[in-house]
């Protein structure tokens, strides 16, 4: 016989465990993106807006109940004003949380080609993306940190594998130290 258990309401506190008798469950967040390229083989990527100069692809957190797929489509459109479809999955990350933040799966997925016509239809959302540019998949791009290691991991394992990585201010293990000093 299954037991199913009633989940307490969320603490005001943003506990990132729920209770459920004596075990906890995890809660994560989910981004989904999308890899988005140009018709000439250059790839799409948006300066966020509020001052900082991060660079990043179309996309972001899920909402609740949004399948990954459709909130990296709904998430272009608000952002960028074109329509553009989540298709083959490239990578699926996860980055660990940090004191007391949760952890995050991170999906990439491709889209359409886009064109010169798309470039000028694109009405971005200020408030969230200021500028657009676009880059070769090698080139040194000012990307998120996290964001650059993806892509260098695609180009080296090609598409669709699995990433782990560490939240820039998680602390990182200490590593042990063999041979001579």
């Amino acid at each position: 016989m299954t037991q199913i258990a009633r989940l307490p309401a969320p603490s005001p506190g943003g506990d990132r465990h729920k209770a459920v008798g004596e075990d906890t469950v995890p809660t994560c967040t989910v981004s989904a993106s999308l890899l988005v390229m140009h018709r000439l083989g250059r790839w799409l990527i948006l300066r966020e807006s509020a001052g900082r100069n991060r660079w990043r692809l179309p996309g972001g957190l899920a909402q609740a109940g949004e399948c990954p797929r459709q909130a990296a489509a709904r998430l272009a459109r608000e952002e960028i004003g074109l329509d553009l479809p989540a298709f083959d999955l490239l990578l699926t990350s996860w980055i660990s949380g940090d004191a007391g933040q949760p952890g995050q799966v991170v999906l990439l997925f491709s889209s359409r080609t886009i064109n010169d016509d798309d470039l000028a239809a694109m009405t971005l959302q200020k408030p969230v993306v200021n500028s657009w540019c676009l880059g070769a998949l090698d080139a040194d791009l000012p990307v998120l940190p996290l964001l650059a290691e993806q892509l260098a991991s695609m180009k080296i394992h090609g598409r669709g594998h699995y990433l782990e990585q560490q939240h820039p201010t998680a602390p990182r293990p200490a590593l042990e130290r063999t041979g001579s000093p």
